[in-house]
């Protein structure tokens, strides 16, 4: 009886511990995580705060949403939405080493344009004298963007809904154009401003160049000329012999220099408030350098006269000995070569020195002949 007793109570003490163990287990595993906001129907271009909060996580990420909502989070925590325009939908995970749970809210957002924006831009003055300004000026409606193009000084790019700007000086007609958007579509104005004055020019600036000869020889010169009329002044460009970037009257004449190769000048002659110019060009050609004569390469690759080779000193003595001989015609051989100063000058020394050497050998061995059957 005492044995089944302990038994008893052994097996109850093993059945808490397992329960205990899985309620633990099931705790932990059980976490979870639930978000909310402030205000869930929000107007367009307003914001809330979003809350939230998890039980047993060790981490959360955020997706979906706006702006910089996506991405590690605390456990719990708030933050703000920033401007919606539209329906937004925020979402948070949080997990563990168990597993993971989620949450999310939707911010609905109402109160869209119903109406297409619209547009309207003018200027001050919209006819000006040369280099004269105004200021231009725009103004919209349902709009939540205006973008600028065209125009001058900086115009072109974002703009406010409304506001003005200075055209700065002017010299010719510009247009400036503006244009508004929303959801629903976008509008565009324009405004011209024309340029009258001095732009108007009834007597424009002519000029024109030429050269006595536009065709020359080598290493040869001539005269540019110019004239010019409503001009006051005039400048030079590329050229030769200081031609390039100098003031110059509003007409003459310019002496080019020996040229060497083909040549252009260039004159750009301006009226007296530089609203007109006008530029011209003349090109002279120069034929290319004479080749270079031939002549003592060609002398130098060929053969003497035969006459000026029969003209060369010989020694004027008998040869004394078969060496005295043999040095005397090599000493004449290479004189031929140095007086020929050519290869082929060389080569037929060189054949004649061996000539030489058998014609030696011949009349000694002829001399030894000789002395044996004198001496027999």
């Amino acid at each position: 009886m005492l044995n089944k007793l302990i038994t008893l109570k052994l097996a109850l003490i093993v059945a808490g511990l397992v329960l205990g163990s899985f309620v633990f287990s099931y705790e932990a595993f059980a976490q979870s995580v639930d978000i909310s906001a402030a205000d869930t129907d929000i107007q367009r271009n307003s914001g809330t705060t979003l809350f939230w909060s998890s039980t047993d996580a060790t981490d959360c990420v955020a997706s979906g949403g706006a702006g910089s909502w996506a991405g590690p989070r605390l456990t719990s925590g708030s933050m703000g939405t920033g401007s919606l325009a539209n329906t937004t939908i925020f979402t948070i995970a949080c997990s563990n080493n168990f597993g993971s749970a989620s949450d999310s809210v939707t911010i609905n957002v109402s109160g869209e344009y119903t109406q297409e924006p619209t547009v309207n831009i003018s200027a001050d003055n919209t006819n000006l004298a040369y280099n004269a300004a105004t200021n231009i000026r725009w103004s919209s409606n349902n709009a939540t963007s205006c973008n600028a193009s065209g125009g001058t000084n900086g115009w072109a790019g974002s703009k406010a809904l409304s506001g003005f700007i200075g055209t700065g000086s002017l010299a010719n007609t510009v247009t400036y154009t503006i244009t508004c958007s929303n959801d629903i579509g976008s509008k565009s104005d324009s405004v011209t401003i024309n340029i009258g004055g001095s732009m108007s020019i009834s007597n424009p600036v002519t000029v024109d160049i030429w050269a006595d000869d536009t065709s020359l020889g080598y290493n040869l010169s001539t005269i540019v000329r110019w004239t010019s009329t409503n001009a006051a002044n005039c400048r030079s460009s590329d050229g030769t012999n200081n031609w390039s970037s100098a003031s110059r009257n509003t007409s003459g004449l310019f002496y080019t220099g020996n040229l060497t190769d083909r040549t252009t000048y260039t004159i750009t002659c301006y009226n007296s408030n530089n609203s007109s110019f006008r530029s011209d060009s003349v090109a002279i050609n120069v034929s290319r350098q004479p080749a270079v004569a031939q002549s003592n390469i060609t002398a130098s690759t060929s053969l003497p006269p035969i006459s000026q080779t029969a003209a060369l000193p010989i020694p004027n003595k008998k040869l004394s000995s078969n060496k005295e001989t043999s040095a005397n015609a090599a000493t004449a051989a290479i004189d031929l070569g140095i007086f020929t100063n050519s290869i082929i000058g060389w080569l037929i020394t060189i054949v004649l020195i061996l000539l030489i050497i058998i014609l030696i050998r011949n009349i000694i061995e002829r001399r030894e002949k000789t002395n044996i059957s004198a001496v027999k």
